[in-house]
């Protein structure tokens, strides 16, 4: 399998960067997008897993960084917002759909998000009819429900409050160990972007993915995301003992095989 490095544009022109994982084929390969989540990026353990795992069962793939600081994309992670990073997931697809037909089968296009990548994937599944496939892995299915808590890891209550006083807050990130500036019109935009919405648009086969022990998202969420979807095809997978990350090596083995065998049933028709 080759790794390449890649750069596409967001829609104001600025640099995004990515991942593109493409294995040897004679013909037209699916492919998946994977979305990271709040203050991730591309390379982090679970994501990057989850991808060379999917391109292990003969499928395309494409990870990339919607900031930078975490990541190496163009816009400071302060000013991202759902409407941002959907922004970008759409010309992620338009990027993979300029490829040569004879690598990538455009008709066969599944995503991936974890955390808030999972309503980002979620919501933008709905909207377009020509995605083959959605996985939700920890996924926030409605933003609201998580600031039902005033504390804990993850996005709370108490965040949206000092940032409604402040103008900003600071997160912090596990991954540059350090706090991170976020604007208050993060909270705001994503609370535009209920799933319950647009939930019955999404049609296509859905996958929902999440932990026990998950610290930041509820288990609901997950139980949303395939109850109220409209497809034939829908399944909900719960691992014991996972968190939010799946930061156990066994958790991480486990759903990376549950996403690529999942992902190699619906887009390729076989599970190995």
């Amino acid at each position: 399998m080759d790794l390449t490095r890649i750069e596409f544009k967001d829609k104001q022109g600025r640099k995004i960067v990515g991942d593109f994982i493409i294995p040897e084929a004679s013909k037209p390969l699916p492919i998946v997008i994977i979305c990271h989540g709040f203050k991730g990026n591309r390379n982090e353990r679970h994501i990057k897993a989850i991808a060379e795992a999917i391109s292990e069962k003969g499928i395309a793939t494409l990870r990339f960084d919607f900031t930078k600081d975490p990541g190496e994309s163009s816009l400071s992670f302060e000013d991202m917002t759902v409407s941002y990073e959907l922004e970008v997931l759409d010309q992620a697809v338009e990027f993979v759909k300029s490829f040569s037909i004879e690598k990538i089968d455009t008709k066969k296009i599944a995503i991936v998000g974890h955390s808030l990548g999972g309503l980002v994937v979620g919501w933008y599944g709905a909207n377009h009819s020509g995605i083959s496939a959605v996985v939700s892995l920890s996924g926030v299915y409605s933003f609201a429900k998580l600031l039902e808590r005033e504390l804990g890891a993850g996005i709370t209550s108490s965040l949206k409050k000092e940032a409604e006083e402040k103008g900003f807050v600071y997160v912090y990130s596990n991954s540059l160990k350090r706090d991170l500036k976020i604007r208050k019109k993060f909270f705001e935009d994503s609370l535009n972007y209920e799933m319950d919405r647009v939930i019955r648009e999404l049609k296509c086969p859905v996958l929902s993915v999440h932990g026990t022990k998950d610290e930041a998202v509820s288990l609901e969420h997950s139980q949303h995301f395939t109850g109220r979807s409209r497809g034939s095809q829908k399944e909900l997978r719960i691992i014991e003992g996972a968190d939010h990350i799946y930061s156990d090596q066994k958790n991480l083995i486990e759903v990376k095989m549950i996403v690529a065998e999942w992902c190699a049933k619906v887009l390729l028709d076989k599970a190995n």
